[in-house]
C-alpha cells in the first residue's frame, strides 16, 4: 500500500507546496531554495548565453511557480496542477534530450546541464520526501553515493 500512495503523490501534490510554513522541516525548506535558486540562476544565466528557447522559458515559468507554492500566498488551482512531482521529472527528460542534440559549445551546455542538474534534484527530492518529516531514509546506493 505505500508504494501506491507514493505513486499517487507523483502525480497529485508537488513536496514543496506551502513549505514556508512547515515547523521543523529546516532541510526540507533549505533543499527547496536551493533547487528553486539553481534553476532560476541557471535559467537567467541561459538567457543571456544562448537567448530564449523554449526549454528556458519551461524552466523559467516552473522556477517561478515552485517560488510562489513554496510561499503559498495565494492558492492558485492552476500553479497546484502545474507544480507537482512527475513534472520536474518531465522536465529532466526533455533537457537531457536538449543537452544531446545540442550545438556542443560549452557555455549553453552548462547553462542547459545546471538547469537539468537542478530539475533532476527536484524530481529526486519530490520522490523521496515524505509530508511529515524533512529526513530521507538513505539506502545502501545513496548512502555509497553520499
Amino acid at each position: 500500500m505505500p508504494a501506491v500512495l507514493a505513486e499517487n503523490r507523483m502525480f497529485n501534490r508537488g513536496w514543496k507546496f506551502n513549505l514556508l510554513a512547515e515547523t521543523g522541516q529546516f532541510n526540507k525548506q533549505m533543499y527547496a531554495i536551493a533547487v528553486m535558486y539553481m534553476m532560476f540562476a541557471f535559467t537567467m544565466g541561459s538567457f543571456s548565453i544562448v537567448g530564449a528557447t523554449s526549454f528556458n522559458i519551461m524552466t523559467l515559468i516552473y522556477s517561478i511557480v515552485a517560488f510562489f507554492s513554496f510561499l503559498n500566498l495565494s492558492y492558485i488551482r492552476d500553479f497546484d496542477a502545474i507544480q507537482v512531482n512527475i513534472t520536474p521529472i518531465i522536465m529532466s527528460v526533455i533537457g537531457i534530450i536538449n543537452m544531446a542534440s545540442g550545438s556542443g559549445e560549452a557555455l549553453p551546455m552548462i547553462a542547459s546541464g545546471g538547469m537539468t542538474a537542478a530539475l533532476m534534484a527536484d524530481s529526486y527530492f519530490g520522490a523521496r520526501y515524505r509530508d511529515d518529516t524533512d529526513e530521507i531514509e538513505f539506502n545502501a546506493l545513496e548512502q555509497f553515493g553520499r
